[in-house]
């Protein structure tokens, strides 16, 4: 759970421009021996939850329990919590970073260094976040 829970920190800082402090997350889990792949999977998981729900936004929806449906999240209380999370960054910014993860994930299944690999994507992932 702890390790879990640093993987939202780690996709959190990525949303929030943070790139050193994403960078020593990004260390400290593979400190903590976290498999990386695990790492990718749940940034993948959060920057989906995050894309379809500011998806439902900008196409208007306002009802939390549709876009906690839409998005398949369990509480819809949740939702308020989410919005405040992605009011700084666009659909297409989110939608931009699932290319950068894919490699991330494919890099690691090819053999490159997980440590460097992390670090590489993480910085094109604040900048596409940043930039877009």
């Amino acid at each position: 759970i702890v390790n879990t829970q640093n993987s939202l920190q780690l996709a959190k800082s990525i949303l929030s421009g943070k790139v050193g402090f994403a960078l020593s997350l990004a260390q400290d889990l593979l400190d903590r021996n976290e498999p990386p792949l695990k790492i990718v999977a749940t940034l993948v998981g959060q920057f989906r939850t995050w894309a379809i729900v500011k998806s439902a936004i900008e196409s208007g929806e306002k009802d939390d329990r549709a876009i906690a449906l839409i998005a398949e999240v369990g509480n819809p209380y949740r939702i308020p919590h989410l919005r405040k999370e992605i009011s700084t960054c666009s659909e297409t910014q989110l939608f931009a970073t699932f290319p950068i993860l894919l490699k991330l994930e494919f890099n690691l299944k090819k053999g490159v260094e997980p440590l460097t690999a992390l670090q590489t994507k993480i910085i094109e992932l604040c900048l596409v976040i940043k930039n877009n």
